[in-house]
């Protein structure tokens, strides 16, 4: 059984996170474009990416440019 300040916490945390993603999508919905701009950032890392692959860099340039493609989870 779940002791009731528990359900509690946990039915607030769950309202509020519902609350957070309805206003995510409405504002989503309203602009339609929220995906561009990181679209665009995303196809220009992969363009430096491939740039800097295929030159003659030392392994320090790959590892800074593997670092700040990876490291965009939003994508």
């Amino acid at each position: 059984m779940v002791e009731p300040e528990v359900y509690k916490e946990k039915k607030n945390e769950l309202f509020d996170e519902k609350l957070k993603l309805t206003e995510q999508i409405a504002r989503i919905s309203k602009s339609g474009s929220a995906w561009l701009e990181p679209m665009r950032e995303f196809v220009i890392s992969a363009l430096q990416a491939q740039k800097i692959a295929r030159a003659k860099n030392e392994c320090h340039d790959l590892a800074i440019m593997a670092k700040t493609v990876g490291s965009n989870y939003s994508l």
